[in-house]
């Protein structure tokens, strides 16, 4: 039979008090989600933990010496790539950087060039058109003689 609602709530609390009848433990934490030996197994290390900080301990398993040593080992080698992508990503910027000043480069020559040529066009326009001008004043001086 499954129990549901506030009675499953019971009889879980109840199921974690009797587990901890059966194993000598006085009571399951008041909120009953964690027992006592989890709480006290926290406060060792815990404890533990400040000892270590003090110097009292300073002799680790070896487990935990190969352990703090992979994670070293990982945390150098993220390092490691964090510092290649930083370089590559720099890389990259200073290639758009330089590529968008070549490209303005190109831009200004273009634009050089073209003033140019408007200029030399201008130019040969206006000399066409005085020559028209002279052209037809001499035909209308040649009409009237």
């Amino acid at each position: 039979m499954v129990a549901r609602g506030r009675r499953a709530g019971y009889l879980n609390y109840s199921l974690l008090q009797d587990i901890d009848d059966a194993l000598g433990n006085d009571s399951a934490s008041e909120d009953g989600d964690e027992p006592d030996t989890q709480r006290e197994s926290d406060e060792e290390d815990d404890d533990s933990a400040d000892l270590e900080e003090q110097g009292v301990i300073n002799r680790r398993s070896p487990l935990l010496r190969d352990r703090e040593e992979r994670e070293q080992v990982r945390k150098d080698e993220a390092m490691a790539f964090e510092a290649r992508q930083h370089a590559r990503l720099e890389l990259a910027r200073q290639d758009r950087e330089d590529q968008l000043k070549r490209e303005a480069a190109a831009a200004d020559e273009a634009r050089r060039r073209h003033e140019e040529r408007m200029d030399r066009d201008r130019a040969d326009a206006k000399q066409r058109n005085e020559e028209m001008l002279l052209l037809l004043s001499a035909m209308q001086q040649n009409k009237s003689k």
